[in-house]
């Protein structure tokens, strides 16, 4: 069956879901929790299928692989975000998974599912600062309980390959030739799967990459826009203010005074 990358830009997403319709395999940068409330859910991650009743939950670490079957009975809350939402849990989250992708017990976590679900508003950017609070205690815990394991390169699909490639080294200045290299393909074949899988091209992923871990870091006090810039991966500050506004539409500097404006209201 053929497998499905999706491209969105999203840092955070919360859903109380009545029923799932079914999805065919697909793997995405984001992280992906579904704790199911009642009901039952057919879930398979990374090859493996499982049922999931009330108080049992499904984890999907970002470029896992993972599919649904349609199922009129679940409810469930599931949770898409970022890894960089995660704060300084985003390098684990990209480079491991989990040991295992169902954690049985997972009632205890419903009220962090809940805080996240209730904050969670892409209109209001102090609900969404508390969500994103929230969101990272609920994967530290996770992280705390679930242990993790390296990815197998093996496993992979070449897609999933160069998408983990770049979401581990793009603060460095990496391009298309030196991924190319470090996986053993053609310069042609890397260009065309980003053509094809994210609708756009290698430079517009990698910035956007940037772009994310930038907007974590410029919401950190005592952090100079500078180090930020050279931390992300920008060589100068001409082409980070051009591609941050790009992506945000405001420049660092605005970004920035905005969200210390909106953190002094909370």
């Amino acid at each position: 069956m053929r497998q499905r990358f999706e491209n969105r830009r999203l840092e955070l997403g919360a859903e109380r879901t009545h029923g799932f319709r079914a999805y065919a395999p697909m793997f995405h940068i984001h992280a992906e929790l579904v704790l199911v409330t009642a009901g039952h859910l057919c879930m398979t991650v990374e090859g493996e299928r499982r049922t999931l009743g009330a108080g049992e939950a499904g984890l999907v670490f970002p470029y896992c692989l993972h599919s649904y079957e349609a199922s009129d009975d679940a409810e469930a809350i599931v949770l898409l975000f970022s890894p960089f939402t995660a704060g300084s849990y985003a390098s684990r989250m990209l480079s491991h998974k989990p040991s295992a992708a169902y954690l049985r017990d997972a009632m205890p976590l419903l009220p962090a599912f809940e805080r996240v679900l209730t904050f969670c508003d892409s209109e209001n950017e102090e609900r969404m600062r508390v969500a994103n609070t929230y969101l990272s205690a609920l994967v530290g815990e996770l992280l705390l309980t679930v242990p993790l394991v390296r990815r197998d390169a093996l496993d992979a699909t070449l897609t999933q390959k160069i998408l983990v490639y770049c979401a581990e080294h793009y603060r460095e200045p990496i391009t298309v030739r030196s991924i190319a290299r470090a996986l053993y393909v053609s310069e042609s074949a890397v260009t065309k799967i980003f053509a094809a899988r994210t609708g756009g091209s290698f430079r517009e992923y990698l910035n956007a990459l940037r772009v994310d871990e930038a907007k974590r870091l410029l919401r950190e006090r005592g952090r100079k826009i500078v180090d930020v810039m050279l931390e992300c991966g920008f060589c100068n500050q001409s082409s980070f203010n051009r591609v941050f506004l790009h992506h945000v539409g405001l420049t660092p500097r605005e970004y920035r005074a905005l969200s210390a404006e909106h953190a002094k209201l909370q």
